[in-house]
Formats: C-alpha cells, structure tokens, sequence
C-alpha cells in the first residue's frame, strides 16, 4: 500500500507550491476586477456623457425644426396669400380686358359717327368717308412692344392726314 508519509509530504510540497500560486492569481484577479471596475466606471461615465451630448443635440435638432416647421407654416400662409392675390389680380385683369374691348368698339363707333358726321356735313363725300371706314378698321390694334399705342396713333393720324390731302386736293381740282 501506499504510505501516508509519502503521501503527506507529497501533499505539503503541493501545497508550498499551489499556495503562492494561489495568491498569485488571487492578486492578478483582484488587479483584473479592479480594472474591470475601472473601465465600468469609465465607461458608464462616457456612456453618460454621451447620452447627455446626445440629448442635448437631439433637443437642439427639435427646436430646429420647430422653427423650420413655423417657418413653413409662415411660408405656406405667404403662398396662399400671394395666391389668392394672383386670383384677385386675374379676375381684375378679366375686367380689364372686357373694359378695353367695350372702349375700342366705343372709339370705333365715335369714329364712325364723326366719320357719317363730316359726311353729313359734305366736309367728306360718301365715297371718302367709305374709304376712311375702311382704313380706319384696318389699323391694327397696338399689342407688343415692337407695335406701340404711340405707332397705333401715328398710325391713324397719318391715314387720316393722307386722306385729308387727298380730299383737299379734289375740292381744289373741283
């Protein structure tokens, strides 16, 4: 059989050797829960103060669209507003429109009754004052920049000048 002492003194120089190593990695774990505790510490600081930072920059990104959307919603109000004023300035314009065509047929009925006047009066005879309706209907109406109010009445007043000659120089001749 196996001897005690043996057995015994085997166990006394494990022990003198599991012993220090035993320390050892008593104090290297002690070290590492240490650290551990450390980084954990660390760690939950920054995790911390970056959920603050984060916070703070997710209520500064809120109060910036706060103000986008206000400044939207002051922007659309604006555009309906300009909208609304288009449509009025639409409607004004068709008014307008319907004004200047009932002005242009008054003026053309004025010429025409002061044409039938001077050719009631004989100042005209009723062959010039055919022709005189005839030219003043062909004057085109001034629409662009190129065919100004200003030509439209140049216009005019050199048929009716022309005219004018013309039935001058038949009384003369007459």
């Amino acid at each position: 059989m196996v001897d005690v002492l043996t057995i015994l003194s085997m166990l006394g120089s494990v022990a003198a050797v599991v012993g220090p190593l035993t320390a050892l990695l008593w104090d290297r774990l002690n070290r590492l829960e240490d650290r551990i505790s450390k980084v954990e510490e660390g760690l939950g600081s920054r995790i911390e103060e970056v959920r603050e930072s984060l916070g703070s920059r997710i209520d500064n990104v809120e109060r910036r669209l706060s103000n986008v959307e206000v400044r939207l919603s002051n922007f659309e109000g604006r555009l309906e507003n300009v909208e609304r004023r288009l449509a009025n300035i639409e409607s004004e314009l068709g008014g307008i429109r319907v004004n200047i065509y009932e002005l242009s047929r008054s003026m053309l009925s004025f010429s025409n009754t002061l044409i039938d006047v001077l050719a009631i009066k004989n100042v005209i005879t009723q062959s010039e004052a055919t022709a005189l309706r005839g030219y003043l209907s062909m004057v085109p109406v001034a629409r662009t920049k190129y065919y100004t109010k200003e030509d439209e009445e140049k216009l005019r007043y050199l048929i009716t000048v022309k005219l004018r000659g013309i039935h001058m120089g038949r009384c003369e001749d007459a």
